[in-house]
């Protein structure tokens, strides 16, 4: 039986594949920043889709029960209102 040798790293982690894994994390990493802002503007954009339709939408004639006979708002109407404002503002955590 023969003894077991050790296996030697210095052939493998060379200072060329060093350089390779280097620059294809560098790589890997600019398409995951630039897959991020795709996504990103992607939901942005839909938000101001979201946002745009539902504004065209809310009337009486669609929401009935958000306005009283005379056209103003309810309360419910009017909190409905305000949760699309706020949800739409910027106040959460910034990166």
């Amino acid at each position: 039986m023969h003894a077991q040798q050790a296996w030697r790293w210095e052939p493998i982690a060379s200072p060329s594949l060093n350089r390779t894994v280097a620059a294809h994390a560098t790589k890997v990493q600019y398409n995951v920043i630039k897959a991020r802002k795709v996504l990103g503007m992607t939901g942005l954009l839909l938000v101001a889709v979201h946002a745009l339709m539902s504004y065209m939408l809310f009337s009486p004639a669609v929401y009935a029960q958000f306005f009283e006979p005379d056209g103003t708002l309810t309360l419910m109407g009017g909190l409905s209102r305000l949760g699309g404002v706020l949800a739409s503002s910027p106040c959460g955590p910034t990166p």
